[in-house]
């Protein structure tokens, strides 16, 4: 009977025979035949090489005409399985991992596969049901019904017509009631199974997000990068032309992966092209780093087979730039870097108003700018400062004098307090109040801490939780100083007071090419930092400083006494750390730095000689440092 009313309707789309003046009928050429779209669609039709570009469901699908335009698709009389289903388990998890299945079933068979696509039907919006208007179709993959594998593989049930749905019928529908009857009978796949499902169900109903965060992405980071190069993944999602989210149906795991040497784009042409050649399609990857928001940085390659990662594809093709800098730490940076030059000499893409003369004066010009910023960087600044933490590592917290900068921080100290002054809102709304913090606050997050020695609230950042005594350690963002409080010392830091609208007062520094001694074979440490602090304590200071090379600390100084320099215009307190013995001098040095060190190295070879400080036992730096 399918194959009966199959032939009929072909024979009325064709306008054959006794359908010769059948109503709308124009038989194809085999030159329109090749430009079918969305509009030229109709009940009837029969349409050669459409691609299957995107499996919603197992019942629903996004097809690619021969045109290019893209269509979504149902299958006539079938009916996969929903997340609110009921009929065959109540329990939630175990109906999602079904849908699952059916929908990696249709996955792993259609996707990207060209298919003959016949229009059975087309299906009127119904408002009331929520279901959108949609052609009903069959596909023929690989000579074969795909409708019929679907419903004999138990992902989808039989649609029963009435006279209202009789248009919407499959042309094989009476083959696929006995496919279902058949399965119905044997009762072991799918939907038809009689017995515990949690017995066919061959994936997991927990899904893990491997790129939740920085810090879970950290803990899946070796494990991935012991595997080398993994299979089993698909792209479920392109973000960016540098971006894509993979996922492991099996496992139940998903991830972000940032194809690494591309610059960020959302380029339209890069986006649809990774869409049109790997959505939905299995690929292997590999990760070499993570970035700062969870994200796997490595290579995505389009198949087992595939040599090269997919970017070079995608600068090959000018559809992306490269971020030179993330481009070097790629085993393929070379082939990157031939595949951007390729696109540009092609004109190709993104590059067709390359012009190479051009380019080259900009980089020119850039270069000659980096330069110049170099050399600014080696010129020092200058800061009258006050000195007002010292931590137990050497590293010193300190103010900046300057007029503009004590007015300002007076202004906020009183602000500060006054606020703090009131009594605490009940309401965790209120902003003229202030709030109690009544749960743990996260590492990091910025908070008001109360200080035991007087009672006042100040800014300060949690570094740490101390399990043993129930408390939190906050470093105070504004002096540097560190404390251990209890969560009801804690406040909620209102935005106004914020780090980003008013930027701390404490500034950090080290002493220029100085190293502090270790704590064997005695304490020098604590030793060297009394000192200091007896040296830059309650005095007036001159920093000379350049950036850091230390993460977290801003400046590398030499830092000058105002007093002890009008008598000894050599005087620094670096130089006095070094000649007490309580400074280990760090020998490398760029070329605006050696004349300094060089000093440094004669005042600490006299300390050695005079057997001072760290050195009273003889040179300690080849066994301890």
């Amino acid at each position: 009977m399918g194959q009966l009313r199959k032939a009929e309707l072909s024979a009325k789309a064709l306008g054959k025979g006794l359908f010769a003046s059948f109503a709308g009928v124009s038989t194809p050429s085999a030159a329109s035949a090749k430009t079918i779209s969305a509009k030229s669609l109709r009940p009837g039709l029969r349409v050669e090489n459409a691609v299957v570009s995107k499996v919603v469901s197992v019942d629903t699908y996004n097809v690619r005409l021969p045109a290019g335009d893209e269509v979504t698709v149902q299958l006539a009389s079938l009916r996969g399985p929903k997340p609110n289903d009921t009929t065959l388990t109540s329990n939630s998890a175990q109906q999602q991992v079904l849908v699952q299945m059916a929908r990696e079933f249709a996955r792993n068979h259609a996707i990207g596969r060209n298919v003959t696509m016949h229009v059975d039907g087309f299906r009127q919006a119904n408002d009331d049901l929520n279901l959108p208007a949609r052609f009903l179709v069959s596909f023929e993959l690989g000579g074969k019904d795909f409708s019929e594998q679907i419903v004999s593989h138990g992902f989808a049930t039989v649609i029963k017509h009435n006279k209202q749905t009789a248009n919407e019928r499959a042309l094989n529908w009476d083959r696929l009631v006995e496919i279902e009857e058949e399965q119905k009978k044997a009762g072991k796949k799918g939907v038809f199974y009689q017995g515990d499902i949690s017995k066919i169900l061959t994936m997991g109903a927990r899904v893990v997000n491997a790129s939740e965060s920085q810090t879970k992405a950290k803990t899946f980071f070796n494990g991935f990068q012991k595997k080398g190069r993994m299979a089993g993944f698909h792209v479920e999602y392109v973000s960016a032309g540098n971006r894509v989210k993979l996922f492991n149906a099996k496992e139940g795991t998903k991830l972000t992966l940032v194809l690494g040497g591309l610059a960020n784009s959302r380029a339209e042409d890069s986006l649809d092209y990774l869409n049109r050649k790997y959505l939905q399609r299995n690929v292997e990857f590999e990760v070499y780093d993570t970035d700062k928001v969870g994200g796997f940085i490595g290579n995505l390659y389009a198949n087992a087979q595939a040599t090269k990662p997919v970017q070079v594809e995608l600068l090959e093709q000018g559809l992306v730039s490269l971020f030179e800098h993330a481009a070097h730490s790629n085993k393929f940076g070379a082939d990157l870097f031939k595949a951007e030059e390729q696109a540009k000499n092609g004109h190709k893409g993104i590059w067709k108003d390359y012009d190479a003369s051009a380019a080259q004066a900009e980089a020119d010009e850039e270069s000659l700018r980096m330069k110049e910023l170099s050399l600014e960087s080696q010129k020092p600044k200058f800061f009258d400062i006050e000195v007002v933490d010292l931590d137990k590592s050497g590293v010193l917290s300190f103010h900046l004098t300057d007029a503009n900068t004590s007015r300002e921080f007076a202004k906020f100290k009183e602000d500060f307090n006054s606020f703090h002054g009131q009594n605490a809102s009940a309401s965790a709304a209120s902003t003229d109040l202030p709030v109690n913090l009544t749960k743990a606050p996260k590492r990091n997050e910025f908070v008001a801490a109360k200080f035991a020695e007087n009672g006042k609230y100040y800014r300060a950042r949690v570094v740490g939780f101390d399990r043993s005594s129930n408390t939190y350690e906050v470093k105070h963002v504004d002096f540097g100083n560190v404390d251990k409080v209890p969560l009801s010392s804690l406040r909620v830091l209102p935005k106004r007071f914020g780090t980003d609208v008013i930027r701390p007062f404490a500034h950090t520094c080290k002493l220029q090419n100085i190293q502090l001694p270790p704590t064997q074979p005695k304490d020098y440490l604590t030793e060297a930092i009394y000192l200091l602090e007896d040296l830059t304590f309650d005095k007036k200071l001159v920093l000379s400083g350049l950036p850091s090379r230390t993460q977290g600390i801003e400046y590398d100084a030499i830092l000058y006494d105002a007093e002890e320099s009008l008598k000894d215009p050599e005087y620094t307190i670096n130089k006095q750390l070094v000649a007490e013995g309580y400074g280990i001098v760090e020998p490398v040095a760029g070329a605006n730095l050696k004349e300094y060190v060089a000093g440094l190295l004669q005042v600490q070879k006299k300390a050695k000689s005079d057997r001072v400080g760290c050195w009273e036992l003889g040179d300690i730096t080849a066994d301890e440092l």
